[in-house]
């Protein structure tokens, strides 16, 4: 922990311009679910929450199950009419998915092949595709990272976006000094572990910021996903307040594992456009936004925002403001009984 002052102080010569931060109005709050349409959980859902949420459409072995389940594809549309953005999920490197083909296991060509029917049946639903299990920790051949640059753009001349997972593991191949296996044309990059890699440990020793300065120094837009406990506010400011100052695009929090529950945040700020660049001052740091300013301290893990869009709490006062109230009520209730007796 004692190192983070320094790298962040670096990290701010590095920081996106002020225009390239995402306003309020654009920053995105996105979601994952992989089960089918039987959670009636998920159904009650708003969706209008969400700006982005990734769907799994199911494995070739089962033939797409969900794709073939109506009640999914009712649920697929309704989050469409509350203007969600669809992606799907698309397994590049897990190599996990019964009934598919492998690329440690298969010609290139074969694979690319397989991958491209893929993709054009998910963009008659999905509005883009999830690309998971991107780096060398999945694949270390060398014409890897170049294949998945061709499914990027593929996807691109099918008409749809993607969103390529994950910004650690892709930054081995910058570390090993093959920088040009990234795969640069990607919509969105994701960021698991963001600022919290689970209920019980930050991202300190992961270093996130050496990625996510990578990320804007070459024009990439990057989703921060995090884990913690539900009901922890404080982890869930913390990596709120973290996201804003430090310019990604949009943000999720997830307390079950977020590819078998459905998890979404309520965050009640509407903080404007950014005004400054991030500062650092008195060993926290603090970016200025058009309603209120965003405070993030990395020794205490704590975040809040301070002006017009913080929090409102209901102190004392409100409390008896809505006593009174309802003693007024109470009141005319008692009167209007009277005068019909």
């Amino acid at each position: 922990m004692k190192v983070w002052p320094l790298l962040l102080l670096g990290v701010l010569a590095f920081m996106p311009s002020l225009s390239s931060v995402p306003s309020q109005s654009q920053f995105i709050q996105f979601g994952t679910y992989y089960g089918d349409s039987d959670n009636r959980e998920v159904r009650s859902t708003d969706w209008s929450r969400f700006d982005i949420m990734i769907l799994h459409p199911g494995n070739p072995e089962t033939d797409y199950r969900n794709l073939e389940d109506n009640a999914f594809l009712i649920m697929a549309q309704s989050m469409k009419d509350s203007g969600v953005e669809l992606y799907f999920y698309l397994d590049i490197g897990c190599e996990k998915e019964p009934g598919g083909v492998y690329y440690s296991q298969s010609d290139r060509k074969e694979w690319l092949d397989f991958k491209k029917r893929q993709i054009r049946l998910f963009v008659r639903y999905a509005d883009g595709i999830f690309f998971d299990c991107v780096g060398t920790r999945y694949n270390t051949h060398p014409q890897f990272g170049k294949d998945v640059q061709e499914l990027v753009d593929y996807v691109h001349y099918s008409g749809g976006t993607v969103i390529v997972s994950d910004l650690f593991e892709i930054m081995e191949w910058v570390k090993r000094g093959d920088g040009d296996l990234f795969p640069y044309e990607a919509d969105y990059l994701l960021l698991k572990g963001a600022w919290s890699m689970t209920p019980d440990q930050y991202s300190d020793d992961f270093n996130p910021l050496e990625a996510i300065s990578f990320a804007h120094t070459h024009g990439l837009k990057v989703l921060g996903l995090n884990y913690g406990a539900e009901d922890d506010e404080a982890r869930i400011m913390f990596c709120y307040c973290a996201s804003r100052i430090f310019g990604l695009e949009g943000f999720s929090y997830a307390w079950k594992d977020a590819y078998e529950g459905l998890c979404s945040v309520d965050i009640p700020l509407n903080l404007g456009a950014p005004l400054e660049k991030a500062i650092y001052e008195n060993g926290r740091y603090s970016r200025d936004f058009e309603r209120g300013t965003v405070f993030v301290d990395f020794s205490t893990h704590r975040g809040w925002v301070e002006g017009e869009a913080a929090p409102r709490k209901t102190g004392v006062s409100g409390i008896l403001v809505v006593m009174g109230g309802l003693l007024l009520l109470y009141v005319k209730k008692l009167r209007n009984s009277a005068d019909s007796s």
